[in-house]
């Protein structure tokens, strides 16, 4: 019925849309040719690479005649209708592209630019048109090219001595260079090339129409030459105008506006300081250093010449505008999900929320210091906690997490050696101490956690994070007797070890780099990757004298001889304050690529990939180091901490759903995203991934990483979401179902047969999900 009624739509017939004697444009096509009868060669068809941008009128034609469809949904409703049907049937569709002689012929003036802008000349453009059924046009231009000018020299002619030093010293870098093809937009880059060179040596006065171009075409075999000339600057003065040298400028006094933010803290971040070459280099440097404080909505720099300038020496006085916005902020954000029936799963059909609500000061000693202070909850209700009118809060939850962390972020680096760094690495010290508190049915853990470092930047993309001082204690208690009966009935070491109370004394390096361009819609690339180190300090002061500890330790029986010896003895680990450390190598990458196409539509794709390794102290990764499968921002057609390891199935576990976790994951997401209408955005997905274990586990087969299975384990679903713009936030509904479970029978792994609406996985959330 669906398909009868969109074929229906589609098919509308064209009177609807059409006045008596109007036609609807429906293909624009191309074709070129070179005036000798030769093949196009490629320095012509680069030029003619994006001619359909120069062409006035585009059809709006699209995939499946979905356009014709939208189109006939415009008209559906008649034109005197103004009833809520018909505004929102006209909000939806869009109106048609008429044929219009006068626009083709314009379109033939700007495709004959182009070839001229190419360096194409003497080509020539027409055009004619095609009748098609139902009053449709096809317009048809048609292209006879002619060969491609060389460079075949380029001179200069500049009056400034020191200006033409500047200009020879650079010429490698020019952007006209002999043997080259002619682009007109090459002259406009290489004015500004110019023009910012003359700025970044200090001469302020520098103006881009000082700088022109003499192009002589006569010469033989399709040659041009080039000729640069560069104008002395002009002032009047009673009425004679005089050429003078340009000149360069430095700074001379600093002026930063700002009441409430230190004015040594400002100070620091200014890059330009008295007595330096101007460069507008460290005018940007210095916006950037400014803005990173996020202590103000507006940021003015502005260069004004000083009444001590003078003839020999030319001096500018910078005036720091700063309008300072709210220091104190309070945001929210919370995402949903639902625990679609799987298998048979005791949680099935739970539903989950996570919430975050985070207190932010962004000057809280007056030093531009920025203060957070955030809690976490994470809830996931029992199926039968409804039916049970939640009459014990306890066996109402399958899972329970909250937690508080507190942070600090102040714009310069503590050091016992001083301060070396300035404004232009926006240097940053961290300090953040936090709790953290995880129910299950079966258990119950408590993490405090607390961590000390560095932020600093490289370049304009690219940003360093050292955290040299990562420390976390993890408890485990209150397990049930059936839980801690199982564990050790099973004799699962990695349970064990996951379950067991730990120390962890880490270190991490972050690098971050992103080249995306705020305000410009731009195709760009993001990467983050992590490298931690765990437990070489512990392990040089626990097993110094009177400090080891490698009594049997037990945690309500679990970790009671859970390594063994070279002669399969059962032993403890050592231990620092009574308390087992953990000893590890995690590394972790995640990296982004954003290409925009259409006016306004986006596809991501997304990779993540992360391994743990254990040693020493550590049989496996502690839990919270861990890699887990599933949720609203990784695999959305699973649960968070519901998929993998490999292609281990839990589901035979009695009535327990353990956390899946791994020592490596490796995650593939690609997102097409697109305007409905209004604020309202479409999204169509596919993820891809899994997580492993680094060794193999008798207690879990097939969940070891194995490179001969890597596409046969990875777990593939597919979606479709909405996001709704609302003001600054972003709200999204994402239903996914499983394509392809690699823990299923090999026979029953792809699921189509068994999608289903109680198999829809739905995520709701706030922003994107990368």
């Amino acid at each position: 019925m669906l398909s009868s009624l969109w074929l229906l739509a589609s098919c509308a017939p064209t009177s609807r849309v059409l006045q008596p004697g109007q036609q609807l444009l429906y293909r624009n096509s191309f074709d070129i040719s070179m005036q000798d009868g030769s093949t196009v060669p490629p320095e012509v068809q680069a030029v003619l690479a994006d001619c359909s941008k120069f062409v006035k009128q585009r059809p709006r034609n699209g995939l499946l005649n979905i356009n014709h469809t939208i189109l006939n949904t415009y008209y559906h409703p008649k034109i005197e209708n103004n009833s809520w049907w018909a505004r929102t049937a006209r909000s939806i569709g869009v109106e048609p592209v008429l044929y219009n002689d006068m626009l083709t012929q314009a379109s033939v003036r700007q495709l004959q630019s182009l070839m001229d802008v190419g360096g194409c000349f003497g080509s020539q453009v027409s055009a004619d048109t095609v009748n098609l059924k139902r009053n449709r046009v096809e317009v048809r231009y048609r292209i006879s090219a002619a060969p491609r000018y060389l460079i075949e020299e380029v001179t200069y002619a500049i009056k400034d001595s020191a200006i033409s030093q500047l200009v020879n010293d650079t010429r490698s870098q020019s952007l006209l260079q002999p043997g080259d093809y002619y682009h007109q937009d090459l002259l406009s880059a290489e004015r500004e090339r110019l023009t910012a060179l003359f700025q970044d040596n200090g001469y302020y006065r520098s103006l881009v129409d000082l700088i022109r171009f003499e192009v002589d075409t006569t010469f033989d075999n399709r040659y041009l030459s080039i000729r640069v000339i560069v104008e002395n600057p002009i002032v009047m003065r009673d009425g004679v105008v005089y050429q003078y040298p340009y000149q360069q400028y430095f700074i001379n006094h600093i002026m930063v506006d700002s009441v409430r933010v230190s004015q040594s803290v400002l100070q620091r971040m200014l890059v330009m300081r008295e007595g330096l070459l101007y460069r507008p280099i460290r005018t940007t440097a210095t916006y950037n250093a400014l803005h990173d404080l996020h202590n103000f909505s507006l940021i003015n720099i502005d260069y004004t010449e000083s009444p001590q300038s003078s003839d020999s020496l030319r001096l500018l006085d910078v005036h720091c505008r700063l309008l300072e916005n709210s220091q104190q902020s309070i945001s929210a954000s919370i995402e949903i999900s639902n625990a679609s029936p799987s298998k048979g799963a005791s949680t099935s059909g739970n539903f989950g929320a996570e919430t975050i609500l985070q207190y932010q000061h962004r000057n809280f000693f007056g030093g531009a210091e920025l203060f957070s202070l955030s809690g976490n909850l994470l809830i996931e209700l029992q199926k039968s906690a409804i039916k049970s009118g939640f009459s014990d809060f306890r066996s109402n939850f399958s899972a329970f997490e909250s937690g508080i962390t507190a942070s600090l972020n102040i714009p310069q680096f503590w050091m016992p050696w001083g301060n070396q760094l300035r404004g232009r690495m926006r240097p940053h010290t961290l300090f953040d101490i936090g709790t953290d508190y995880q129910y299950r049915s079966y258990f119950e853990r408590m993490q405090v956690k607390s961590s000390f470092g560095y932020t600093w930047n490289a370049s304009r993309f690219m940003q360093h994070r050292l955290m040299p001082v990562n420390v976390s204690y993890v408890r485990f208690f209150d397990f049930s007797e059936e839980f801690r009966n199982r564990v050790i009935t099973a004799l699962d070491r990695r349970l064990m070890y996951q379950y067991d109370d730990h120390l962890n004394i880490s270190a991490r390096y972050e690098l971050t780099y992103s080249n995306q361009v705020l305000g410009r819609r731009e195709n760009f690339s993001y990467l983050h990757v992590s490298i931690e180190s765990a437990g070489i300090l512990a392990a040089a002061v626990a097993t110094s004298p009177g400090m080891a500890d490698r009594t049997q330790y037990n945690n309500q029986g679990f970790a009671a001889g859970r390594t063994t010896d070279s002669d399969g003895d059962a032993i403890s680990p050592y231990n620092l304050f009574s308390v087992p450390y953990s000893q590890y190598l995690r590394l972790s990458t995640e990296f982004k690529r954003y290409f925009h196409y259409g006016e306004s539509s986006t596809l991501v794709m997304r990779v993540l990939l992360g391994i743990g390794m254990p040693y020493g102290n550590s049989i496996t990764m502690p839990y919270e180091k861990c890699f887990f499968g599933g949720g609203p921002n990784n695999i959305r057609a699973w649960q968070l901490r519901r998929l993998g390891p490999g292609h281990y199935n839990s589901q035979g576990l009695d009535s327990y759903y353990w956390d899946q976790t791994g020592d490596m994951t490796l995650v593939l997401n690609l997102e097409s995203r697109f305007p409905i209408f209004g604020p309202i955005e479409g999204a169509l997905f596919a993820d891809a991934g899994n997580v492993w274990l680094f060794k193999e586990d008798p207690n879990q087969p097939g969940a070891e990483f194995q490179l001969q299975n890597l596409f046969t384990d990875m777990a593939l679903g597919l979606g479709v979401g909405l996001r709704l713009k609302i003001s600054i936030l972003t709200l999204r509904f994402d239903f996914a179902l499983p394509a392809y479970d690699p823990t299923c029978a090999p026979l029953d792994r792809w699921r189509f047969k068994h999608w289903g609406f109680r198999t829809v996985q739905t995520n709701v959330g706030i922003d994107y999900p990368f």
